[in-house]
């Protein structure tokens, strides 16, 4: 019985860490370019596709522009982690891929997150060593874009492997105790 049952336990736990996670991370940041008076604030939602990067699917908050304020939301990249896809207007090539855990700071690569700033679209990409921006008005820049704080939370699947292991383990110690010495002596 007690072996049927850690079988089951195991089937359970592969078949829930094979799943796709089922919430996703939060990263607050804000983005500053001085030079143009670009300022931003907000917070993206991201699906952890292994290896420190994130895929973001979700997100938004405030902008400033000069004298233009308003609000931005993330512009869904709809080919997934692996594939580049192209802005709705078609001026950028963006894959909407974070990485907040570079220690260079380069926290977003070259194809960059895509951005709806009030009906204008706004990439934001690593190139040479900075984050720029660029938006499909012809404006663009350099800023500084910094990852306030997150809150990453191991997936589903993460969490019933260490339980489902902790359980396997209980269930040996207390089969070891019922178990009579002379039968682990032989």
């Amino acid at each position: 019985m007690i072996k049927q049952s850690s079988f089951a336990l195991l089937a359970l736990a592969a078949a829930l860490a094979i799943s796709p996670a089922a919430k996703a991370d939060d990263f607050t940041f804000t983005f500053t370019d001085s030079t143009s008076g670009l300022s931003a604030s907000g917070e993206l939602d991201g699906i952890n596709e292994g290896g420190g990067v994130w895929l973001i699917d979700n997100g938004g908050g405030n902008f400033t522009y000069g004298p233009t304020s308003g609000s931005f939301s993330v512009i869904a990249n709809p080919s997934g982690p692996a594939f580049s896809s192209l802005s709705p207007s078609g001026y950028f090539g963006y894959d909407d891929l974070l990485t907040p855990l570079d220690p260079s700071g380069a926290y977003v690569d070259g194809n960059g997150l895509l951005f709806d700033f009030d009906g204008v679209e706004v990439d934001m990409y690593y190139y040479l060593g900075a984050i720029n921006w660029a938006d499909n008005n012809g404006d663009a820049g350099i800023g500084t874009f910094t990852i306030t704080s997150s809150t990453v939370t191991p997936e589903p699947g993460t969490w019933m492997l260490l339980l489902t292991g902790m359980a396997l383990l209980a269930t040996l110690v207390a089969r070891s105790r019922r178990t009579p010495a002379a039968v682990l002596a032989a």
